[in-house]
């Protein structure tokens, strides 16, 4: 689970968070097994600005190091998503096909052209406290987060093997599947890789979301870890590992950070009836933290900041004359706040909408009911009305809310995705104990 500023499906806008992408490769699952062979004097090249060699075909894998842009490495096997390359120390490692290109001899490369260690080139907890730091001095309200918390948090998450992936994903394909995919949303999407700076800032944003209360539960980790898997297995984000944080909460909420760390209430499990509409609800913050939905918040926010301090030194320059200005600064701050927020809400609207369609898409790729969305929102706005102490003040009011309803609803219907899948009730509802 790695990024930083939080967003979420009811979002941290308040926090101030969190293109037309690039058509990607093959993902790993759709090559099949026979595609798997070695091959002598093949090369590829590191194609994006920090490229992870893991110890085995999967995201889920430790990483070994993180290998620079443009870097030739030498190919030992090529199995579908993924190659074994050979490092200049001779150890070998898998590298995701989405990660290269092809290219020139690897002869002369060194390990210290090669990469860095994994703790020097991600958001490490000292490179993270300077972040928060960093943060807390631009935004207003904030508490100091722990950093130290987060870290042994997400260290402590049960790892998981192709053997627990393939149990997990048994009864998703022996169901009839939806028509739905990420093909008929129309967008080209490419692969996620964010940087160091996304990855610090969404980390600052979860050391302060662990204030809220940690679940710790490994076998619901493992469950909902599991269950990312199989969202992003058939998907240009196959090689991403997101890490899914529980945390106390009554209201279903979900948070994204930017770089990939998400967040899910005790709420969720509570008030959410199978697993489709909680797959529904991380496929949803998946799309937020790919489509860098928080970065993108957090810079529109930024504009907003400025204009607050121009009115501070409106003041300060009219403090000798305050009567005669005050009523013109009132009406002033009265016409910035409220059009400030009528285009935040409208962009805030945005964001959920098209996230909810990526979501329905990636259920319908996984083999779920892509109506597990649907039926999550509808929940969570059936709630909103019903409870509003639920959710916080920030999330979407509640016209806008049923609006991002009936846009779901359309566009899952338009193209056939209320058949197929299946929603998993019973395997849900197995983790009871685990929350209640």
């Amino acid at each position: 689970m790695v990024s930083l500023l939080a967003f979420r499906s009811t979002f941290l806008y308040a926090l101030g968070v969190c293109g037309v992408l690039l058509v990607v490769a093959t993902p790993r699952s759709m090559a099949a097994a026979s595609d798997s062979h070695v091959v002598r004097d093949d090369v590829v090249v590191t194609a994006r600005s920090s490229n992870y060699v893991r110890e085995g075909p999967g995201s889920f894998h430790p990483v070994l190091v993180a290998v620079k842009k443009d870097v030739p490495l030498a190919v030992v096997t090529r199995e579908g998503g993924w190659i074994r390359v050979r490092l200049p120390d001779d150890r070998t490692g898998w590298i995701a096909k989405t990660s290269v290109r092809g290219g020139a001899t690897p002869e002369g490369v060194s390990m210290s052209d090669v990469a860095e260690e994994w703790t020097t080139t991600e958001a490490t907890e000292s490179g993270v406290a300077a972040a928060v730091r960093g943060f807390q001095m631009r935004v207003d309200d904030l508490e100091e987060g722990s950093t130290k918390e987060l870290f042994t948090y997400l260290k402590t998450t049960p790892s998981i093997t192709e053997s627990d992936i393939d149990h997990f994903r048994r009864p998703l394909e022996a169901g009839d599947r939806s028509d739905l995919d990420l093909g008929e949303l129309g967008v080209e999407f490419a692969p996620f890789s964010p940087s160091v700076k996304e990855r610090q800032v969404g980390f600052a944003v979860a050391s302060r979301l662990v204030g809220k209360g940690l679940i710790r539960s490994p076998r619901l980790q493992r469950y909902v870890t599991l269950m990312t898997e199989q969202l992003t297995d058939e998907t240009p984000y196959y090689d991403v590992e997101f890490d899914i944080v529980l945390i106390e909460g009554e209201g279903p909420d979900a948070f994204a950070c930017p770089g990939g760390i998400i967040f899910l209430t005790r709420g969720v499990f509570t008030h959410f009836e199978n697993e489709a509409q909680l797959a529904g609800l991380v496929a949803h913050e998946i799309a937020h933290v790919v489509r860098h939905h928080g970065m993108t918040e957090m810079d529109e926010r930024e504009v907003r900041r400025k204009a607050k301090d121009a009115f501070a030194e409106l003041e300060e320059a009219t403090e000798d004359d305050e009567k005669k200005f005050e009523q013109v600064e009132e009406d002033l701050a009265r016409m910035m706040e409220k059009s400030y927020e009528r285009v935040v809400n409208d962009r805030l609207l945005k964001y959920e909408k098209e996230a909810d369609q990526i979501a329905a898409s990636l259920l319908g790729e996984a083999g779920y009911s892509p109506m597990g969305i649907v039926n999550a929102v509808q929940r969570i706005t059936a709630l909103r009305a019903n409870d509003p102490s639920l959710f916080d003040e920030d999330y979407l009011e509640t016209q806008n809310a049923e609006e991002r309803l009936r846009t779901v609803k359309r566009y899952v219907r338009a193209n056939e995705g209320q058949e197929g899948g299946i929603r998993l009730r019973r395997r849900f509802r197995a983790y009871d104990d685990e929350i209640r």
